[in-house]
């Protein structure tokens, strides 16, 4: 199967801005494995910067996000088992977005990188037949995707991502 990691362009500049992410939401829970520790329902207040937000349809920091117009791509792929709602509420623009924190498989390991191409070293069995993984190294988390699940994301909608080929070897 093959893996991309996922992440935003560099021209994403202007994502929403959420003014009290660490006091509404336990991050460290997620990262801890711990997603019990979070609400269901997360109301997140949209900071005024002086633009109106673009909302990308998948956020990465400090949680990765997937907006809801990508959830169906995403349980169609059984990839909804524990689902966390993120309500991003903007007032100035008089709008709100719905996101969901999904709990995924978490590797923790680093993205290593030789030649100019990516991979990680994993056990294999860990990571047969999934669609899309966590890599987890401190507190950055990189959404890996299999190339069919891009494809149908893509076919949604999805813009404004940029794609590293990952290469999973087994362990050394």
């Amino acid at each position: 199967m093959k893996y991309y990691i996922v992440s935003l362009c560099e021209s994403e500049v202007h994502a929403p801005v959420i003014s009290d992410w660490y006091k509404t939401v336990p991050v460290a829970s997620f990262f801890r494995g711990r997603t019990w520790e979070i609400p269901f329902r997360n109301l997140l207040q949209v900071k005024d910067c002086g633009w109106e937000p673009h909302y990308p349809r998948l956020l990465f920091s400090p949680l990765p996000l997937v907006h809801e117009s990508m959830m169906n791509i995403f349980r169609a792929y059984g990839l909804d088992y524990i689902e966390k709602q993120m309500i991003f509420l903007d007032a100035v623009h008089k709008k709100s977005e719905l996101y969901y924190l999904i709990q995924l498989t978490q590797i923790h390991d680093r993205v290593r990188q030789e030649d100019g191409k990516y991979f990680i070293v994993s056990r294999k069995r860990e990571l047969i037949d999934l669609d899309a993984f966590y890599i987890v190294d401190m507190q950055k988390c990189e959404l890996v995707c299999s190339l069919a699940l891009l494809e149908s994301m893509i076919r949604q909608g999805l813009s404004g991502i940029q794609l590293r080929p990952l290469e999973i070897r087994g362990e050394e």
